[in-house]
């Protein structure tokens, strides 16, 4: 699941580059706000690189995973005014601060797969691989979707009430 949202948000960032550019300057500490082109690339290639740690089964993947994660969640935490990610798409949620909260929770979940992840690397062999992959990449998908997910019924339950 873990390498499955990673790949999802690298793929991301380098195919909506001007999204990713709007959401670094708003992250990012003014002295590097301007190097968004760069910046795309390191992240990406930092997120696959971790993509890789995790495949591989040691414990650096999933540690390396909550670094980037954690710091990502921290920096977004700090700036309330905050809402977009530049990792992957929005919600429909027209408020900032919903949508906000719905990325925080989103990555509160990725961190708590990582943690996971990192106390207990297993040794499965490659026979087995099959089913715990396939539900990690199902499950991968419906994480970095959760906030679009949350929306959707959000504004369902909103509709079904008025009519």
């Amino acid at each position: 699941m873990l390498a499955t949202v990673l790949v999802l948000s690298a793929g991301w960032k380098l195919g909506h580059r001007t999204e990713f550019g709007r959401a670094y300057r708003g992250l990012a500490p003014k002295a590097i706000a301007g190097a968004a082109g760069p910046a795309l690339w390191v992240v990406a290639g930092l997120e696959l690189l971790t993509v890789g740690m995790v495949m591989a089964g040691t414990w650096i993947g999933p540690a390396l995973a909550l670094l980037v994660v954690g710091a990502f969640t921290l920096r977004i935490a700090a700036a309330p005014g905050l809402a977009e990610c530049g990792c992957w798409t929005m919600s429909f949620v027209p408020e900032p601060a919903v949508a906000r909260r719905l990325t925080l929770t989103r990555n509160a979940v990725v961190l708590a797969v990582a943690a996971v992840a990192l106390l207990g690397p297993s040794e499965i062999a490659a026979r087995d691989l099959l089913a715990p992959v396939t539900a990690g990449v199902l499950l991968g998908l419906v994480v970095v979707e959760l906030p679009l997910i949350v929306s959707i019924a959000t504004i369902h339950r909103r509709l079904v009430h008025r009519a």
